[in-house]
C-alpha cells in the first residue's frame, strides 16, 4: 500500500468517534461469507451492553436485504460497498472479524495483522494459519454468540487489544511479509533441488 493513515485522520474522515469501539468486516456480501451473521453478532453485543460500530467494506447480492434489516432494527452496522482505499477503513478499527463459513487463504486477516490489528474469525479453512488463537486472536466456531463473547473480551480490555495486535504484527512480519514469502519460496526450491 501507500502511506497507511493513522487511526486517528482515519476516524476523523469516516465521521468515527475515538472513544467508538469499531469492527470491520471485508469481503463479498454473499452466502458463503456470512455477513448476516453480523446482525446477530450486533444484537448479541447490545444485551452484553458493548457499544460499537461496524464498518462493512464490500458489496454482493445480499447487500440490499442485509441494509434494509440494519436500517429498520436500527443496528450500528454501516455499509461501504468496495474501496479502493481498504487501509483507511482498517486503520479506523480495533478489530477485524470474519464470519465465513469457508476460507482460502485470508488476505484480509493478513492485512489486518500488518496493521497489528487483532482478528476473530470463525475456525475455518485456513485461517489457523494466520491468526494464533488466544495470542493474536480469536478462532471460534459457527455460533454468533461465541463470536460476541470473544469480541466482548476485546472491547472491554485496550491492554488485551494491544497485546493480541502487537502479536499479530510481529506474527505476520515473520510468516507473511515479501521477505518472508521470498524465504519459504527458496528453501522450497531447495528442498525440491536436494
Amino acid at each position: 500500500p501507500g502511506k497507511i493513515p493513522s487511526r486517528l485522520s482515519s476516524r476523523f474522515k469516516l465521521g468515527i468517534q475515538e472513544k467508538d469501539f469499531v469492527l470491520i468486516w471485508i469481503g463479498r456480501l454473499e452466502k458463503i461469507k456470512r455477513p448476516e451473521r453480523l446482525l446477530k453478532i450486533s444484537k448479541e453485543l447490545s444485551k452484553y451492553h458493548v457499544s460499537h460500530k461496524i464498518l462493512v467494506v464490500g458489496d454482493g447480492i445480499l447487500k440490499f436485504d442485509l441494509e434494509k434489516t440494519v436500517e429498520s432494527e436500527k443496528l450500528p452496522i454501516h455499509f461501504y460497498g468496495w474501496q479502493k482505499d481498504v487501509w483507511l477503513y482498517l486503520a479506523a478499527a480495533d478489530l477485524l472479524l470474519l464470519t465465513s463459513d469457508n476460507e482460502g487463504m485470508p488476505i484480509t486477516l493478513i492485512e489486518a495483522a500488518h496493521l497489528g490489528l487483532p482478528s476473530i474469525s470463525t475456525e475455518v479453512g485456513s485461517v489457523a494459519d494466520v491468526i494464533i488463537n488466544g495470542k493474536t486472536g480469536y478462532l471460534t466456531p459457527l455460533d454468533d454468540s461465541e463470536i460476541a463473547q470473544r469480541i466482548t473480551q476485546l472491547a472491554s480490555s485496550v491492554e488485551l487489544r494491544n497485546e493480541f495486535g502487537k502479536a499479530a504484527k510481529e506474527y505476520a512480519k515473520n510468516n507473511f511479509s515479501v521477505d518472508a514469502m521470498i524465504d519459504f519460496h527458496k528453501s522450497l526450491y531447495k528442498s525440491l533441488l536436494n
